[in-house]
C-alpha cells in the first residue's frame, strides 16, 4: 500500500511545520506530538529573510547631469549674441580690454583663448565680460555675470593641490574685469585667491607655460593702489610683500620691475621721490627716447605727482606737469593706431588732478584719453562706472568753487572702485 503523501502544514504546531507534515492541530497537543512525545507548541513564528534589493527594470533612462552654461535664464531678444559670437569678439578685442602691451609683444589673449576651450570658468568669464560691452539687454548680460562670478568664486574656494596656475591667473584677471565693469566691488577677489597664489609660489609648482611667480605679479598689479581711480577697499600691497627685487620687464604692463617696485612703494605712501628722479636720469633724453622709454618716463613722472598729492611736496610740480602733458600727447598719438589706451589711464587721471588750465592743452589730452579708456553709454547697466571724463570735468568745476582738496575728495567718493589694469 503506498505511503500517504505528505502535505505542508501552514497553521499547525511548530514541530509539524518544521518538517512540513500536516498537523491535525489538536489542542493542547496534536496527535503526532502525543504519539512521538514531542513538546507541542503553537507560538507565533518569526522567519527572517535576507533583504534583496529590487532589480532595476530592463530599460532605464538615466538623466544627464546639468551642464553649467550662461544660456540658462537669458532673455529672448532676437539680437542676443551666442557664446561663439561673444568668443569671437573677445579674440578680436580682448587685447584692448585686458592688455597693455601690443599683440606682438605678448600672448596673454592667445593663452586665454586656448583656455576658453579647456576651462568652464574661463569660458564663463569671457562670455560675461564681452556681454557687458555687446549684449542686447541687461537681463541677458546680468545672467551671464552672475553665473561667472558664482562659478569662479567656487573655483577659487576649491582646495585642490593640482590647481592649474594659468587658469587661476586668467580667472583672476577676468573676474576682476567683469566685477569692475559691472559696478561691483572687486578687489576683495584678490584676497580670496592670494593664499592659493602664495602656496603655488612657495611650493614652486611649475606649469609648462608659466613661471609660478607670475601669478603673484598679476595679483600685485591688480591690487596696486597706483592703478585705482576710486577705491573703497584697502590695498593688500601684494607687490611690496612678494614681488619686490626682480629684474626685467613685466609682461602685462611693459614696465621695468624696478619701476614697479617704486610705484608699489608709492602705493604704500612711502616717499621714494629721490629714487624716482634717479630712475629718470638713467633714461635717454626725451628727444631720443623710444615709445617704450617714453612710457617708462611717463610712469615715473606720474608717480612723482602722485606723491605730491598723497604723501609730501616733491618740488617742481609745474615742471612735472608740463613734462607729463608732453609725454601723454606723444603717447596718445603713438597709440592711436593700436587703439589700446588703457596704459595711459592712471597718468591721464593724475594729470587731470594737477593741471591748472588748458593753456598747454593738458585738459584736452586728459579728456580724450579718459573718454577712450572709460567708454560712454546711455545704458547705465552696461557702463555703471559712468564716464570718467564727465567726473573729471566736474572736478575741475568744483575745484574753482570749493577748492582742490574738497573737490578731489568728492571725485574719489563719486567714482566706483574702478580699476585701470
Amino acid at each position: 500500500m503506498p505511503k500517504d503523501r505528505r502535505t505542508r502544514s501552514r497553521t499547525g504546531c511548530t514541530q509539524c511545520v518544521r518538517v512540513s507534515i500536516k498537523c491535525n492541530e489538536g489542542r493542547p497537543m496534536c496527535q503526532r506530538c502525543v504519539r512521538l512525545a514531542f513538546a507541542c507548541d503553537y507560538s507565533t513564528r518569526f522567519i527572517w529573510k535576507p533583504h534583496k534589493p529590487p532589480k532595476p527594470p530592463k530599460s532605464v533612462v538615466r538623466s544627464k547631469p546639468p551642464i553649467t552654461t550662461s544660456d540658462c535664464g537669458v532673455c529672448a531678444c532676437p539680437g542676443r549674441l551666442t557664446e561663439t559670437q561673444l568668443y569671437n569678439l573677445f579674440v578680436m578685442d580682448g587685447n584692448r580690454l585686458l592688455h597693455w602691451a601690443s599683440p606682438s609683444q605678448s600672448d596673454l589673449v592667445g593663452k586665454i583663448a586656448r583656455l576658453y576651450h579647456q576651462s568652464p570658468v574661463v569660458r564663463l568669464n569671457i562670455e560675461a565680460l564681452m556681454s557687458l560691452l555687446n549684449e542686447c539687454c541687461g537681463l541677458s548680460s546680468l545672467t551671464r555675470i552672475d553665473l561667472a562670478i558664482s562659478q569662479t568664486k567656487e573655483f577659487f574656494g576649491s582646495d585642490s593641490s593640482h590647481v592649474d596656475q594659468d587658469v587661476l591667473a586668467i580667472s583672476m584677471i577676468l573676474l576682476s574685469q567683469v566685477a569692475m565693469r559691472a559696478g561691483y566691488t572687486w578687489t576683495h577677489h584678490i584676497a580670496e585667491i592670494l593664499p592659493l597664489a602664495v602656496r603655488l609660489s612657495s611650493d614652486n609648482i611649475h606649469s609648462a607655460t608659466s613661471d609660478p611667480h607670475s601669478l603673484l605679479e598679476i595679483l600685485g598689479g591688480l591690487d596696486m593702489d597706483a592703478w585705482i581711480v576710486g577705491r573703497r577697499s584697502e590695498p593688500l600691497h601684494v607687490w611690496t610683500t612678494w614681488c619686490m627685487g626682480r629684474q626685467g620687464i613685466e609682461s602685462i604692463t611693459g614696465l621695468p620691475r624696478p619701476l614697479l617696485d617704486l610705484i608699489a612703494r608709492v602705493s604704500r605712501n612711502e616717499d621714494v621721490s629721490a629714487e624716482l628722479r634717479q630712475f629718470i636720469t638713467l633714461l635717454p633724453l626725451p628727444q631720443r627716447q623710444s615709445y617704450q622709454e617714453s612710457l617708462w618716463r611717463c610712469f615715473a613722472v606720474t608717480a612723482l605727482l602722485h606723491l605730491q598729492s598723497r604723501v609730501s611736496p616733491v618740488g617742481g610740480v609745474d615742471v612735472l606737469t608740463t613734462q607729463l602733458v608732453d609725454l601723454l600727447r606723444y603717447l596718445h598719438a603713438t597709440l592711436a593706431w593700436k587703439g589700446n589706451h588703457n596704459v595711459l589711464a592712471w597718468p591721464a587721471f593724475t594729470l587731470g588732478i594737477h593741471v591748472q588750465d588748458n593753456s598747454l592743452g593738458g585738459m584736452t589730452v586728459v579728456n580724450e584719453i579718459l573718454s577712450l579708456v572709460f567708454a560712454q553709454s546711455d545704458e547705465g547697466w552696461r557702463h555703471p562706472d559712468g564716464c570718467m571724463r564727465a567726473l573729471m570735468n566736474q572736478f575741475w568745476e568744483e575745484r574753482e568753487r570749493i577748492g582742490r582738496k574738497s573737490a578731489y575728495h568728492n571725485l574719489q567718493g563719486t567714482a566706483f572702485e574702478v580699476g585701470l589694469w
